[in-house]
C-alpha cells in the first residue's frame, strides 16, 4: 500500500548491543545504526522500528531479512542476498539501498510495500531458482541496470520503454523505473533516497517553477572543492559554479561535485527536475455591477484543493480554499465599488505570487418624483407634469392606469404630457430602473381637468 512517510534521524547511535539476540534473530525494536554487518547463515534479521546500515548488508547462506510493518531499513551500501536467503517486505514498510541489490541462487523476494535501488538489481541465478512475490499495491524502483530476466515474478523485460504500472497483466509487481525519474513516483520515497544520499543528493528533487519565478537547486554535499551545474542532456551551465543553482527554466538538472580538485573524476549527482506549475487561478465575472446595499460576489475558480490569499479594496489578507477547484467570495451589504486583488496561492507542492484583480460597480438605487406643472385645466388644454430623478434612469409610469409607458431621465429630468384632456389626468409611477438597480415606486399626482362651459342663446319660458 501507498504510504507517505516522514522520518527524523535522530543523532543518537546504537550499535550491536542495542539488537536483541534470541535464538539466532536479530530483532530491531529502536532506532538504531550498523557498520557493514553479515548475518551469519541461517540467522534473521527483523526491523521493527528503523535500521541504518552504514555500509554493505550481507546475507549469508538461508539468512532472512524482515522489514515488518512500518519499519525502515536504510543502507548505505550493498545488499548482498545469499543462496536460500529471504527478503520480506511488509506492509508500508520500506527499504532502501543506496548500491546494488545482488541476488543468488534459490532466493525469494515478498514485497508487500516499498523497495527502491540507488544502483542495480542483478541475479547469478537460473531463472527457476529466485522468485519474487509482490503485490501488487507494492512498488519497486530500481534507478541502475534492472536484470530481471532470472526472477520469475518480473515481468517486464525493456524497463527503458516502461510505462508506470496500471493494473495491466504484464508488470503487476508496480513500479521500476530504471532511471531518476521522480514524476513517476507518487509516494515521496525517491525524494526521501535523493535528500539522504550525502554525496550525491540534490535538493529539492521535485520543485514546480511559477509563472516569472525561479527555482533554487542545492547540493547536499556542501563543502566540496568545485561545482559544475548541467542540464539534463550534461551541458556545462555557464557560470553555475557554485554549491547552489537558480534557474527560470523548467527541465532536469545535475552537479558534477569535485571534492577535491578540478583534475580529478568528479561525482555526478541524482537529477533535480523543475517543471512549470499546475497551479492556476483566475477570476470569473459573474456581473459587473450590483445595486447599492446589495451582495457582491466574485467567483475564484483553477486548481483543485489550492488556497488563495486575496484583499477587498486594499483591506487586510484574506484567504479561501478552491474545494472542488472554485469558491465564491461574498460581500454584503456593499455601499461602495468592490475590488478583489489575489496576492497568491498555494498547494502543498508549490507557492506562487499572483496579481490578478476584478472590480464591481456598486450602482446607487435610483430614485424619480413627479410634479405638476399646471392645473387645474380646462377641458382640452395641454396637462404638464415635470419628473427629476437618476440621470439616464428609465422611469415606468401609468396614465389614468392605463399601460406602462417608459420614460428615461436625460440629464435627471423629463416631462409628460397630455394633450386634448376631457377627464382629470392622474399619472402613477410605477417603478424606476438604472443599469441593474431597481426601484418601486408609487407615487401619484393628479392634474383636474374642468369641463368647458355651455354657451348659447337664452330661450324665454
Amino acid at each position: 500500500m501507498f504510504l507517505t512517510l516522514t522520518f527524523v534521524f535522530s543523532f543518537f547511535t546504537f550499535s550491536h548491543s542495542h539488537a536483541q539476540k534470541a535464538n539466532d534473530n536479530y530483532i530491531i525494536d529502536i532506532y538504531t545504526t550498523w557498520p557493514a554487518t553479515t548475518i551469519s547463515n541461517k540467522d534473521t534479521l527483523s526491523v521493527n522500528d528503523t535500521l541504518v546500515v552504514e555500509g554493505d548488508l550481507t546475507l549469508s547462506q538461508g539468512a532472512v531479512l524482515n522489514i515488518n510493518e512500518n519499519a525502515v531499513c536504510i543502507i548505505h551500501g550493498n545488499l548482498d542476498i545469499g543462496t536460500d536467503g529471504l527478503l520480506n517486505i511488509y506492509e508500508n514498510a520500506l527499504c532502501i539501498i543506496y548500491g546494488d541489490l545482488y541476488l543468488n541462487n534459490k532466493v525469494s523476494l515478498s514485497i508487500g510495500a516499498h523497495l527502491i535501488v540507488g544502483g542495480d538489481l542483478t541475479s547469478t541465478a537460473n531463472s527457476d531458482k529466485i522468485v519474487a512475490t509482490i503485490d501488487s499495491t507494492a512498488a519497486v524502483y530500481v534507478l541502475g541496470e534492472v536484470d530481471t530476466a532470472q526472477i520469475e515474478g518480473f515481468n517486464c523485460p525493456n524497463t527503458e520503454d516502461y510505462i508506470p504500472y496500471t493494473g495491466e497483466e504484464e508488470c503487476t509487481y508496480g513500479d521500476i523505473i530504471s532511471l531518476e525519474d521522480n514524476e513517476n513516483d507518487s509516494t515521496g520515497i525517491y525524494d526521501l533516497f535523493v535528500l539522504g544520499d550525502a554525496e550525491k543528493g540534490v535538493y529539492p528533487v521535485y520543485s514546480e517553477l511559477c509563472a516569472g519565478g525561479a527555482a533554487v537547486l542545492s547540493a547536499v554535499y556542501d563543502t566540496a572543492f568545485a561545482y559544475q551545474w548541467c542540464d539534463s542532456s550534461g551541458v556545462e551551465i555557464d557560470g553555475a559554479t557554485g554549491v547552489n543553482y537558480t534557474t527560470t527554466e523548467a527541465g532536469e538538472y545535475f552537479v558534477k561535485i569535485y571534492l577535491a580538485s578540478l583534475d580529478e573524476d568528479p561525482t555526478i549527482s541524482h537529477r533535480a527536475k523543475v517543471v512549470g506549475t499546475s497551479l492556476n487561478v483566475d477570476i470569473v465575472e459573474n456581473e459587473t455591477s450590483v445595486c447599492y446595499d446589495a451582495t457582491a460576489e466574485f467567483t475564484l475558480v483553477g486548481t483543485d484543493g489550492a488556497t488563495v490569499f486575496y484583499h477587498i479594496n486594499g483591506g487586510s489578507s484574506q484567504s479561501v480554499v478552491l474545494g472542488g477547484g472554485t469558491t465564491t467570495v461574498s460581500v454584503s451589504n456593499v455601499e461602495t465599488d468592490q475590488t478583489l486583488t489575489i496576492i497568491s496561492a498555494e498547494t502543498d507542492s508549490v507557492a506562487c505570487e499572483i496579481n490578478l484583480t476584478s472590480s464591481i460597480t456598486v450602482n446607487a438605487i435610483p430614485t424619480a418624483t413627479i410634479s405638476a406643472d399646471n392645473g387645474p385645466v380646462c377641458e382640452g388644454d395641454e396637462v404638464i407634469f415635470s419628473l427629476t430623478g437618476t440621470a439616464g434612469a428609465t422611469l415606468t409610469y401609468t396614465i389614468n392606469g392605463g399601460a406602462n409607458e417608459t420614460l428615461e431621465l436625460d440629464g435627471g429630468s423629463g416631462v409628460i404630457n397630455v394633450e386634448d384632456p376631457i377627464e382629470d389626468q392622474l399619472v402613477t409611477l410605477v417603478s424606476v430602473i438604472n443599469g441593474s438597480c431597481t426601484q418601486i415606486l408609487n407615487e401619484t399626482r393628479t392634474v383636474v381637468v374642468n369641463p368647458v362651459p355651455i354657451t348659447g342663446d337664452i330661450e324665454p319660458d
